[in-house]
């Protein structure tokens, strides 16, 4: 999931990149590809890409909350599913107590239901068909519009 709003926020930036500008989409590319949120990390990102002339103006990495936030207009669906997503993959250990299991009190034995896991693997396949679906929209229009400005700045080299 934060790897497909990375992707959204990504080809939102990329889009402001006029299709010719290889040296800013190659810049952008880098910036996304080498950010990091620790400081000494950082520096070691900057250090690697000055050797291959790449200067990009941030290597520190935006708070995947701040790209949900900017990626929201285009896709409000986004929102509900992230939070979806969080609930389900970071739960605390009540939510997991809750979400997943039932309780013999008869016996004093805790069993996971089965039923409530099936049934949520339906939530689960929804969500990354949605997810795969904007990806795939969006890679298509990257396509079109970067690829070629790359193949020809390539054959320059």
């Amino acid at each position: 999931m934060e790897t497909i709003i990375c992707f959204i926020r990504y080809s939102q930036e990329l889009s402001l990149v006029g299709e010719k500008n290889v040296k800013r989409i190659n810049e952008l590319r880098a910036a996304y590809l080498f950010s990091q949120r620790q400081p000494d990390l950082q520096k070691i990102a900057e250090a690697e890409l000055s050797v291959h002339g790449i200067l990009p103006e941030k290597t520190k990495a935006v708070n995947i909350i701040t790209q949900l936030d900017k990626c929201s207009d285009s896709y409000p669906e986004l929102v509900k599913t992230f939070e979806w997503l969080s609930e389900h993959t970071h739960p605390n250990a009540l939510d997991s107590y809750h979400f997943f299991t039932y309780e013999d009190k008869e016996k004093n034995v805790i069993f996971i239901d089965q039923y409530f896991c099936k049934n949520e693997t339906i939530g689960w396949i929804k969500r990354s068909l949605l997810h795969l679906e904007i990806f795939d929209t969006i890679y298509d229009e990257m396509e079109k519009k970067v690829l070629p400005a790359l193949r020809t700045f390539m054959k320059s080299k």
